[in-house]
């Protein structure tokens, strides 16, 4: 089996094995209009400066003529207001023009790239994920979350080498990017490289060291290399964070060193935790059922 990329919107993988490709490290979640952050420390998006206030709609037609020539012959008295009205016309100028993002992108138009970005994501439509974040990219080329999520979507379709170079762009713009870092982890697995993999993951644990994608993808790693007492140590430091991924393989494990009460311990665990998906259930009920008999 190949190395898992966690991700909350994945389901389990199965239990009998060890899981197959798993999805790319999450980048943090774009919310359009508000901060968001991978350590609490990066300011994803700011929010859209207000649009431009509408001209007031309620005068009726017949009665514009009217007020155009009021406003027109202003007695003197009248002047502050006719001043605070041109202010605010360029005021509100001024917002149109801080819309504007580096590119030719409007802030909006960027947003809602982001926004149709994420749905797709987890609609698992990747390549049209790809491509709204292939846009923001164009007019924001210094963006390493950007270039982050481009990465997941090349892994998600199997362009592990492609992905390499987008998570390596992300980490020349941010060194300590623990994101990318997995990303890479994952991409060179993907390519057989398995000794790049596991620097990449160790470097991100040297960051984060109870970051739960860099201590699955490790524990799978060694399990993959049947490194069985490497990959034990990773899983139980998951489950000690109650992550299910840490049971699951704990079991995994147990059951190919014929560890049977071992694996069905680690079995009901899994089951117990109130955050289980109905078809990771299932296979646990399954596991269980098989190894009782």
């Amino acid at each position: 089996p190949s190395l898992l990329v966690s991700t909350p919107s994945q389901g389990a993988p199965p239990v009998q094995s060890a899981p197959q490709a798993t999805a790319p490290a999450p980048p943090p979640q774009v919310d359009t209009g508000t901060s968001a952050s991978s350590s609490g420390d990066l300011k994803v998006t700011e929010r859209a400066a207000p649009p431009e206030q509408k001209k007031d709609a309620s005068i009726p037609s017949r009665d514009k003529k009217a007020v155009q020539k009021y406003t027109h012959k202003s007695p003197p008295h009248a002047s502050g207001r006719v001043q605070e009205m041109r202010r605010e016309k360029t005021v509100a100028g001024e917002h149109a023009a801080l819309e504007k993002t580096p590119g030719s992108m409007t802030r909006q138009e960027r947003d809602m790239n982001l926004y149709m970005a994420r749905t797709y994501e987890t609609q698992k439509n990747y390549r049209q994920a790809l491509m709204h974040y292939r846009r923001v990219l164009a007019v924001e080329p210094n963006n390493y979350v950007v270039m982050n999520n481009i990465a997941s979507m090349l892994i998600y379709l199997g362009s592990c080498e492609e992905a390499i170079g987008y998570a390596q762009k992300a980490l020349d713009v941010k060194r300590s990017y623990v994101f990318s870092l997995i990303n890479l982890g994952i991409s060179y697995g993907c390519l057989g490289k398995q000794s790049e993999s596991e620097s990449y993951f160790r470097r991100a644990l040297a960051i984060e060291p109870s970051n739960h994608h860099a201590l699955l993808n490790l524990g799978l790693l060694y399990e993959k290399q049947n490194a069985f007492d490497s990959a034990d140590r990773y899983y139980r430091r998951l489950s000690e964070g109650e992550n299910i991924q840490g049971y699951l393989g704990l079991a995994r494990i147990a059951e190919k060193q014929r560890k049977i009460d071992d694996a069905v311990r680690f079995y009901k665990m899994a089951i117990s935790m109130e955050n289980i998906d109905p078809h990771t259930a299932a296979m646990v009920n399954e596991r269980l059922i098989q190894l009782t008999k």
